[in-house]
């Protein structure tokens, strides 16, 4: 899937990501570096975007966009795909995921997070084991109309959701 982008000297270029759907070609003005990402690349919604808003990705704020995309690089198994002064991107879920990236503020987010991701898992309990392996804490658990979930926290504090659909 190739992606064209122009270098600092102005020359163009191809950037190859790998095994993922093709992709539009986007060039670069002189002196950018352009993103690759698959999430603003991804054409199998074309051929043209529709009328209404596409939702393509979540940007997390935080005072250490490393750390967090390691977390959450982790946690999703996928690679971080770009990293700039102030952000880090991490690919995107092949052929189910939105993009994910993490942005550098200056001041950590007081309070409860108004939006929260929720993950949809397999195995509750192992999922569960694996986000506190790697960081997360425990906020809650529920049960309604037979789903299950639990409420956890990445390093920054930030809430998401792991659930489990009810039985088939």
């Amino acid at each position: 899937m190739p992606v064209r982008h122009t270098s600092q000297a102005g020359e163009t270029g191809c950037l190859t990501t790998g095994a993922h759907p093709p992709a539009v070609s986007v060039t670069a003005t002189r002196g950018e570096q352009l993103l690759a990402s698959i999430a603003m690349t991804d054409d199998s919604a074309a051929p043209a975007l529709p009328d209404w808003p596409v939702f393509i990705g979540v940007t997390v704020d935080t005072t250490d966009p490393e750390k967090l995309a390691e977390f959450w690089s982790a946690l999703l198994e996928v690679p971080i795909e770009h990293r700039s002064g102030d952000e880090v991107h991490l690919a995107r879920q092949p052929h189910r995921g939105v993009a994910v990236a993490f942005q550098r503020v200056p001041d950590p987010t007081d309070g409860k997070n108004r939006i929260h991701l929720d993950l949809l898992v397999k195995d509750l309990p192992r999922a569960h084991a694996r986000a506190v392996e790697l960081g997360a804490r425990d906020v809650a658990e529920h049960e309604r109309d037979g789903f299950h979930w639990l409420v956890v926290a990445d390093p920054d504090g930030n809430r998401f959701c792991l659930i489990t659909p009810p039985p088939a």
